[in-house]
């Protein structure tokens, strides 16, 4: 019980620094430098731009109509070789860096159980070392040259989209990557 009053008393003395603070705040509002001042000037510049361009123009220049706009006409064959030439690349860079990958972790299999047949103690651990260096250096080298093919590849696709004269296709370069 005395909880709950306890709770009604420190309510109500916040409700009470609340509402004191609301009222000093719109006692003097001018005197208060942390609230914004609203500046209007920058919005009748812009009025007044906008106004000059709506006069100077003609109204039916001004509006776009898509009916009688000439766009390049795309060569769609010129489209479709340029997405299969992507695709194959991308494809091709892929298997390459999972071949290295693999074959570091050949490698690292090799060394580790080679090293394990070395009796002295500080040359063992040197070789296991160097193993699992040898290792991240090799899977880290893949890595950097698949993003750089990747890189070049979506650069060659743009080029080629630009001499089929078509637009963007909105295909984001960024989901082609998987986090391997």
């Amino acid at each position: 019980m005395k909880k709950i009053s306890l709770l009604k008393v420190l309510f109500i003395n916040l409700l009470f620094i609340f509402v004191f603070a609301q009222a000093q705040m719109f006692k003097n509002p001018n005197r208060s430098s942390a609230a914004p001042s609203f500046n209007p000037v920058p919005r009748q510049r812009l009025q007044q731009r906008l106004l000059q361009t709506a006069t100077t123009t003609n109204s039916a220049t001004a509006t776009l109509n898509f009916a009688t706009t000439n766009y390049p006409i795309v060569n769609l064959e010129c489209m479709k070789n340029a997405i299969l030439n992507r695709e194959e690349a991308l494809k091709s860079a892929r298997e390459t860096q999972f071949n290295k990958v693999n074959q570091a972790y050949e490698e690292r299999k090799n060394s580790l159980l080679n090293a394990w047949t070395i009796q002295n103690l500080q040359d063992r651990q040197k070789a296991i070392k160097d193993s699992w260096l040898k290792f991240k250096t090799t899977v880290n080298q893949a890595k950097e040259e698949y993003r750089k093919k990747r890189v070049e590849i979506w650069q060659n696709f743009i080029n080629e989209r630009k001499k089929c004269k078509a637009l963007p296709t909105g295909e984001d370069p960024n989901n082609d990557i998987l986090n391997l």
